[in-house]
């Protein structure tokens, strides 16, 4: 993960993990955007 980011591209695109990280309260910053297509 540290060298490629793998692990972050993956998170950004789940719309599952990204729902539930605003569910929570988290906002800002890559959850404010479009999800990531790479």
């Amino acid at each position: 993960n540290y060298r490629s980011g793998f692990v972050w591209r993956v998170m950004r695109k789940n719309p599952y993990i990204r729902r539930g990280l605003q569910r929570a309260g988290f906002s800002g910053g890559w959850l404010d955007g479009k999800p990531a297509t790479e």
